[in-house]
């Protein structure tokens, strides 16, 4: 499915699946990252709002005084070439988020769209996703 610029800032809007302060940056040079190291707020990282809405990933700017534009969000697009490092005021923060993000990946969705697929055939013989836009996309 393709979304223009315009639909993603209005599927932005209203609340997500998960948000939450989280401190980002962005590091181009991959050959030498070391994802062991602790996160020190204002040393290169920025705090963000992020919102997590289906698959897709939001973050807000906070402003001085601690609270986000919300009719600015900014989506995550594809660069291979930048890695994003991500840090939380604390560990159970961080692995809620981990888990939150591991859930709604693309690929784990479209395997349990699959799987429910399936058993829906094998229960009634016919295809719930047959002249669907879906259904085009799994041929």
């Amino acid at each position: 499915m393709k979304l223009n610029e315009r639909e993603i800032c209005l599927f932005a809007f209203g609340p997500g699946d998960k948000e939450g302060r989280i401190y980002h940056k962005t590091y181009t040079n991959t050959a030498s990252f070391n994802p062991g190291f602790v996160v020190i707020p204002g040393i290169g990282f920025k705090e963000r709002w992020f919102k997590l809405k289906g698959n897709l990933l939001f973050y807000y700017k906070v402003n001085e005084f601690g609270g986000i534009n919300s009719k600015d969000p900014i989506a995550f697009e594809p660069e291979p070439e930048k890695k994003h490092i991500f840090g939380c005021s604390n560990q159970q923060i961080c692995e809620d988020w981990i888990s939150v993000l591991k859930r709604s990946s693309y690929q784990r969705l479209k395997n349990e769209l699959q799987e429910l697929q399936m058993k829906i055939i094998a229960k009634t013989g016919s295809d719930p996703l047959s002249g669907t836009v879906f259904f085009n996309q799994q041929q």
